[in-house]
Parts: structure tokens; C-alpha cells; sequence
């Protein structure tokens, strides 16, 4: 009988589940091999169709084979003045920026460094914050340029021009995307849509978000969106439709500068972050797992995650970078949960969203 009622209430909590944000723990590596930082502070990673992953560090850029980690050429590093930002346009390409200041734009090729010149640009003025995005639809690519001076745009090999006053209207450009054969621009203030003639503003419908999304991010079938913002996420069915609350209170840290976010599927799956641990989001389940990382880095927060075409998650942080070769193997923290044990041995469903649990 007590087995029973054990069972009972084990099967009974877990079919609330989706009510409740659980903790999920993977086996990092926190030592890849190949990868030889110079920092342990990681602010960007991306992997170019050669499948060299490049990171963006506190003192600069370095990208890896797998084998060797590589460092970029000094004389290209001397045209940079401050934090190199980096880039990996629709072709796959990697580009290279100035975080601050000057942009300073180069293209890299198979054996070479192309600059980008940016002639609206005047060298005098300073930019606290540039960030630069490249979308693709259909057989257009356009590259925008958030500055202090403007937002810059041009089509590729095309003429460059620039709207005025986009960070006075608007503020800084956090992040650029392709939804529904629109140029979708993700501003602090507001969330635009981009004609390459006239931005203009989103006619929102259906629940009131709390703030203006930082991304959208569709699901892989396309059948529904995603909006996440400042301590939210929500889906609805069309790209401009909210209608379901999914996550909120996400981030604990209100950051008066450039926040700390992302949104990417792998799978299935939704992993997002913002100015917080990373999340994952199992919609056919609705479940939502927090991935704690602060015995990993000690650290309240992720600055930034990708997960590579080999379905590698990569993790980068204020105090190091971590890899997890599988998302399938899970780990469930009996701190967090009220778990019997930390590890789950045996998994089996007796009814639907009902579960039996086995522990070591």
C-alpha cells in the first residue's frame, strides 16, 4: 500500500508538470579539445561552413579546427581599436567588427581579409555600441549596420545608405531576422518592419506584451512564433499574434547596457536565455527545463550559447566556455525537484504525461 501511494503520487505530480519549471543538468566539457582561449570570458560563437568554430573573447577573436586553436593575423588585429564583434553572414562567411567605435568591417575568404568600406561612416564619431546583422530572402541578401550615426544598409554588392536618427527613435538594434518574407528589425523601443525604403512599425495584435521582444524566432514547421523579451516568452500562431504566456521571470539581472539573450531550435526543442541561465522549452510536451550552470561557472548567467551542425550545445560565459556532446541523456537535480535521487535511471509513461521514474 505505501509503494502504492508512492507511485500514486509520484505519477500524479509529474502530470502537472508542464505547470512547473524543473532543473536539468547535462555533462559538460569544460576543457574542449582543440580550443585554447586566451580569456575564459566568451561573448559570441559561431561555426562557418567549414565547420571551424569561432569565438569572440574579452581579448579578441580566436577559432578552432577541432585539432588547433588559431589566433587572426597581427596585422589584422591592428586595425582593430577595440573589441573585435564577429559575424557569420547566410553564405556561411565570417565577418569581423568593431564593437565600439569605428566598425571597421572585414569579410573573411579562403586565404584572405577583405574590408568593407563604410564611407557614410565619419571616423570622428564615436559609438558606444555597433552591432551588425545579414539576412537573406530568396536570392537577396541585405547587411544592416546599427550605429551611432544611423542604421546603415545595403544589399550585397549594392550601394550603401542610411537612415538617420534610428537610435534617437528607436534605440539600439538588438537583433535582425526574415519572418514570413519580411525583414523583421528587433529595436529596444520597437519592434519594425524594414522595406529597405522605410522602417515601420509592427501593428500588434493579440495579448499585450510586457515589453518589445528582443527576437522571434519561428518553429521549425512553421506553424507557430515565438517572442522573447525582457523576462518572457510567449507563442502565438502568426508572426505578430501573441497568445500564450510559455515562461516568465526568466532573468533575475537587469542589465542597463547590451543584454545577454538568445532563442535557437535544436530539434524540437527551444533553448533560450535572457539575462538568466539557459532555459529549454519541450513544446509537444509543454515542459520547461531550467539548465543550471552556476555549479558549472559560477556565474548567475550565460552570455551566449549556439548549437553547431553536429547538434554540439556550446556554452560561453563571464568564467569559461563549456560543450555537451548529447542532449539526450538527463540528469533531473533532486535539489531543484524534490527528486528521490540526481540521476534518472529508468523512465516509463503509464498514461499520458504520466510517468514512472526509476533513481540509483
Amino acid at each position: 500500500m505505501r509503494r502504492f501511494g508512492l507511485v500514486f503520487l509520484l505519477g500524479f505530480w509529474i502530470f502537472f508538470l508542464p505547470e512547473e519549471v524543473f532543473s536539468q543538468s547535462f555533462n559538460f566539457n569544460t576543457k574542449p579539445r582543440g580550443i585554447d582561449l586566451p580569456v575564459q570570458n566568451i561573448l559570441d560563437i559561431e561555426q562557418d561552413t567549414l565547420g571551424q568554430l569561432w569565438f569572440s573573447t574579452s581579448r579578441g577573436v580566436v577559432y578552432s579546427d577541432g585539432i588547433y586553436t588559431h589566433n587572426l593575423p597581427d596585422t589584422l588585429v591592428r586595425k582593430f581599436s577595440y573589441r573585435i564583434a564577429i559575424l557569420k553572414d547566410p553564405d556561411g562567411k565570417i565577418w569581423l567588427y568593431n564593437a565600439t567605435g569605428t566598425p571597421n568591417l572585414f569579410r573573411g575568404t579562403e586565404n584572405s581579409w577583405i574590408e568593407e568600406k563604410i564611407e557614410l561612416i565619419d571616423p570622428e564619431v564615436i559609438s558606444d555600441r555597433n552591432s551588425f546583422f545579414s539576412l537573406q530572402r530568396g536570392n537577396l541578401t541585405l547587411f544592416l549596420l546599427d550605429t551611432q550615426q544611423g542604421l546603415i544598409f545595403w544589399e550585397k554588392g549594392g550601394t550603401k545608405q542610411r537612415l538617420e536618427n534610428t537610435r534617437l527613435d528607436y534605440g539600439h538594434l538588438l537583433h535582425a531576422s526574415v519572418i514570413d518574407s519580411e525583414f523583421v528589425l528587433n529595436f529596444e523601443k520597437a519592434t519594425m518592419t524594414f522595406d529597405q525604403e522605410k522602417l515601420r512599425e509592427v501593428n500588434w495584435k493579440g495579448v499585450p506584451l510586457p515589453s518589445p521582444p528582443v527576437q522571434i524566432t519561428p518553429s521549425p514547421a512553421g506553424d507557430s512564433y515565438y517572442f522573447l523579451g525582457k523576462n518572457y516568452l510567449y507563442r502565438g500562431m502568426e508572426p505578430f499574434f501573441p497568445t500564450e504566456l510559455i515562461d516568465e521571470g526568466i532573468g533575475a539581472y537587469d542589465f542597463s547596457e547590451e543584454p545577454f539573450f538568445g532563442m535557437q531550435f535544436s530539434g524540437n526543442a527551444l533553448f533560450y536565455h535572457f539575462n538568466s541561465q539557459l532555459r529549454k522549452y519541450s513544446p509537444g510536451r509543454n515542459q520547461i527545463f531550467r539548465i543550471d550552470l552556476f555549479p558549472l561557472f559560477q556565474t548567475p548567467l550565460l552570455q551566449t550559447f549556439m548549437v553547431d551542425q553536429e547538434g554540439i550545445l556550446w556554452l560561453g560565459s563571464s568564467r569559461g566556455l563549456a560543450s555537451n556532446n548529447s542532449q539526450i541523456f538527463q540528469n533531473y537535480s533532486s535539489r531543484e525537484t524534490g527528486f528521490l535521487g540526481n540521476e534518472v535511471t529508468a523512465i516509463h509513461e503509464i498514461a499520458q504525461g504520466s510517468y514512472l521514474l526509476g533513481f540509483n
